[in-house]
């Protein structure tokens, strides 16, 4: 009770004055009609009320967090070494992010950084390491056993940088993170803060809409750290769930990431530098910032349902695969009719 009395009275203060600490430190997104759809600049700093939360989150409940089995619903970090480590890296990853809001920061050395903190921390996490795959469609377990350590950071990586590209238009990470959250929530493991980050992404989804605030690249690093990390601790921990439904829920930001990825590489381009092909931007400039936003959700929010009714993963991952390619086709041949 105390610590939602705290998130209260944050949120409001974050609601009062954020654009004022945006001024402060100069960190705006602007509008440049290619891109960026918006008509004025907006604040960056959607990051900051995630940080100082999870931050007092760890304060408040230090005690509590290596005593997983009497705590189920706290992060699982059985020293306090890990949760050192874990305070540390996690920050870290927000201030690469806040640092290449404000000044840019080259491609190639935010990938490195990120890389280098990613590997220290599942190198000295062993339990946040992936260890063995379980699908569906397959009788036996993979084991991964030296390669555990090098797929972690891959996944770990790709989703941080998928889910950062993925972040084109109001509202599309937030139903994204929200529908993460809701899975995680499904399965009965860490109850107390994906309670208080759903409360965070509504009252930060109620700014995004307003076109008040962006989580900016600080609030993508940052959550997408955070949510790795709490989706391989809620794999390793519960042997009911299968590998594909993690693919499932996280498809659609890969796919776009991938596709992009290796067209780019193609085009003799940069893989890491933005431009105007995700399929945000194709169904934006197609039907408009507001049903672009309807198409999205729904590629996010039916998967998660298939999911929930028991129609077969394979299934789900085929429809979904087809659907998005299907999308890319299409809204392609129109752009270049047009």
């Amino acid at each position: 009770m105390i610590f939602l009395t705290v998130i209260f009275f944050l949120s409001f203060f974050f609601l009062i004055y954020f654009d004022k600490i945006s001024k402060k430190i100069n960190l705006y997104d602007y509008p440049d009609n290619i891109r960026k759809f918006q008509k004025v600049k907006v604040s960056t700093i959607g990051g900051f009320i995630f940080i100082i939360f999870f931050n007092l989150f760890i304060i408040l409940n230090y005690e509590k967090l290596t005593d997983f089995p009497n705590f189920p619903n706290l992060l699982i970090l059985e020293s306090y070494r890990e949760i050192i480590l874990f305070q540390f890296v996690i920050t870290a990853i927000y201030l690469i992010g806040l640092y290449d809001d404000k000044y840019n920061l080259r491609a190639f050395n935010k990938a490195i950084s990120l890389i280098i903190l990613i590997s220290f921390f599942i190198f000295f996490e062993a339990d946040s390491q992936i260890k063995q795959l379980k699908f569906s469609f397959l009788n036996e377990t993979i084991i991964l056993k030296n390669f555990s350590i090098i797929f972690t950071v891959i996944c770990f990586f790709s989703l941080i940088i998928s889910l950062n590209m993925f972040d084109g238009i109001n509202g599309q990470s937030f139903i994204n993170f929200l529908i993460i959250s809701l899975y995680i929530l499904t399965k009965g493991y860490f109850n107390e803060i994906i309670c208080l980050l759903i409360l965070l992404l509504l009252f930060f989804g109620y700014l995004n809409l307003k076109n008040k605030v962006y989580l900016g690249d600080n609030g993508i690093h940052f959550l997408g750290f955070l949510f790795s990390y709490l989706i391989v601790k809620t794999y390793n921990v519960d042997n009911s769930i299968y590998a594909d439904e993690i693919i499932i829920l996280l498809l659609i930001p890969i796919i776009d990431a991938t596709r992009l990825f290796f067209v780019r590489i193609y085009k003799g381009l940069n893989p890491f530098n933005p431009d105007t092909t995700h399929i945000h931007h194709l169904l934006v400039k197609n039907y408009g910032l507001n049903n672009a936003l309807i198409i999205i959700s729904l590629l996010l929010i039916i998967p998660y349902f298939l999911m929930v009714i028991k129609l077969n993963y394979l299934v789900i991952i085929f429809l979904q695969i087809s659907i998005y390619l299907l999308f890319v086709f299409f809204l392609k041949k129109d752009k270049k009719q047009k």
